[in-house]
């Protein structure tokens, strides 16, 4: 499979997300490799498929990992170029497969695994918007002009 992705190489991920939208319908695990390769190219796409098989846990975990790397912990690993911070690129931040995420993992409160999914997961969030709130600020000083009198 490695090396047919290789030699018919895309500029999108079309290839990469036909071979995992098709392991993922027959309930076979993805390799590690295949993983790493698609959280480089689209980590957004990734999570979107494994939302649509109900893989909660794979998605929550690539969730907690992309989080670390906006925050600067493995950034290179997705493809970022720097971590957060007020002069950084921007980065689109898949807040609507997340929203989803979280949705799909309260829907049920007995289940206790999922709960403590979802609280690792709202503990890391809260962390990425605090970092994001005080870059948002560090941006606005670094551009706000000087008042004249």
């Amino acid at each position: 499979m490695i090396s047919y992705l290789d030699k018919y190489e895309s500029k999108n991920t079309m290839y990469h997300h036909c071979i995992i939208n098709k392991l993922l319908s027959h309930g076979v695990p993805l390799p590690n490799w295949l993983i790493n390769r698609y959280k480089a190219m689209d980590a957004a796409e990734l999570l979107r498929l494994y939302l649509k098989y109900d893989l909660l846990e794979e998605a929550a975990e690539l969730v907690l990992e992309y989080v670390d790397a906006l925050l600067g912990k493995g950034h290179q690993y997705f493809g970022i170029q720097a971590p957060l911070s007020a002069t950084s690129q921007l980065v689109w931040f898949p807040y609507s497969a997340i929203d989803h995420l979280r949705l799909a993992l309260g829907e049920n409160e007995n289940n206790q695994h999922n709960q403590a999914i979802l609280g690792k997961l709202q503990r890391k969030m809260d962390e990425y918007f605090q970092k994001l709130k005080k870059a948002t600020d560090d941006y606005k000083k670094l551009v706000q002009k000087p008042v004249r009198a």
